[in-house]
């Protein structure tokens, strides 16, 4: 089976860190838009999210490590793809240091997320 799968929020702990690294927790956890998930929050999340190191340093999610490796060991094929501004170097290294293995990674600007994945066709989206 060919599966695409997101990082942040998939396989990655962004929110968590985010959080974290905020000391607040979301005032609107739905929303897609980081300024309107934490109001007043601007400049900080900017710094956060442009330090590359924070995608570097993100845990795993509950399950994800095992959840992907139970994937590749019933044959499928999966892909990573992202909407990180970082360079992807920083995102091969992560997936490297959790997975052991190389995946085929594509960055896509967030806005082109859905027209990337409808294309792209997998047998399963995880997003």
């Amino acid at each position: 089976m060919k599966i695409l799968c997101d990082i942040d929020g998939c396989v990655a702990d962004f929110v968590g860190t985010l959080e974290s690294k905020l000391g607040c927790d979301a005032v609107s956890p739905s929303a897609w838009d980081l300024d309107e998930r934490y109001p007043g929050k601007k400049k900080e999340i900017f710094d956060i999210c442009s330090n590359p190191k924070t995608y570097y340093n993100l845990s795993p999610l509950n399950n994800a490590i095992w959840g992907v490796s139970r994937l590749l060991k019933m044959g499928n094929a999966v892909t990573f793809y992202t909407s990180r501004p970082t360079d992807l170097y920083v995102t091969e290294k992560w997936l490297d240091h959790y997975f052991r293995q190389f995946f085929p990674l594509y960055g896509i600007k967030r806005e082109e997320k859905v027209e990337f994945a409808h294309k792209y066709s997998p047998e399963l989206d995880i997003s």
